[in-house]
């Protein structure tokens, strides 16, 4: 009964498991580049370029967005 039902959920698990993983690595890209992002947004703020300013911003959207999408996928695979 333990090796069959370990055979049906062994690969929602490896997938769950890899989603996980993308969002880990999201996360580190998320802190890695946020930061420099963060000082540039703030840089064409001072400069009074809001375009620029706001290129910056969406990048950093972009990130948290990704990384909510990895966790979301991954709280999926595991419920």
């Amino acid at each position: 009964a333990f090796v069959l039902e370990a055979r049906q959920t062994g690969p929602a698990f490896l997938q769950g498991k890899e989603s996980l993983r993308d969002a880990v690595a999201g996360m580190h890209r998320l802190i890695r580049r946020a930061p420099d992002h963060l000082r540039s947004m703030i840089h064409w703020l001072q400069r009074r370029d809001p375009d620029e300013a706001c290129w910056y911003l969406g990048k950093v959207s972009a990130l948290v967005d990704s990384v909510h999408a990895g966790m979301e996928g991954a709280a999926d695979k595991f419920a």
